[in-house]
């Protein structure tokens, strides 16, 4: 197992700006993210946007545990206020292996209403399989964000 790189509250706010910076201004109607880890980055960027934002639910891990179920993605319920139609952005914190980015994108690329769709994450890891079009950071090891802290600090070692 990698080194774990757990990341603060500010650290998380400093690498949600630099994503803002390397989105275009103009180019997207309406904000997806990813629940669990895309809610607070989705927030973050609705509000530096000035975008309307949604959530899709989606899991490749199970809560608590450090490794993926076996290439399975769970996708849920989408929670929005209007169709999710036009030039979309779907956020998450990070592609770890890439498949619940793959999935996702894949699933919300069949809403009929949908223009393009585009992704964008805080970090990527170099095995993923899925290439986001923005990201921050790139890093193998094992990452723990603030929201995370509890969960994580459970976990036998």
């Amino acid at each position: 197992m990698s080194a774990e790189l757990k990341i603060s509250w500010k650290k998380l706010e400093n690498l949600t700006e630099k994503l803002v910076e390397k989105i275009p201004q103009n180019r997207f109607d309406y904000l997806l993210c990813i629940s669990s880890g895309g809610l607070v980055i989705g927030k973050l960027v609705s509000d530096y946007m000035n975008l309307p934002l949604g959530v899709i639910a989606a899991s490749a891990y199970k809560k608590g545990e450090k490794r993926p179920r076996d290439n399975e993605v769970i996708i849920g319920n989408t929670a929005t206020i209007k169709p999710v139609e036009g030039r979309v952005l779907l956020l998450d914190d990070l592609v770890d292996t890439g498949l619940t980015m793959k999935k996702v994108s894949s699933h919300i690329r069949k809403n009929e209403g949908v223009e393009f769709l585009q992704t964008g994450v805080l970090y990527k890891k170099p095995k993923a399989i899925f290439q986001p079009d923005y990201w921050v950071e790139e890093t193998s090891n094992w990452i723990v964000f603030p929201y995370e802290w509890r969960e994580f600090s459970r976990i036998k070692k």
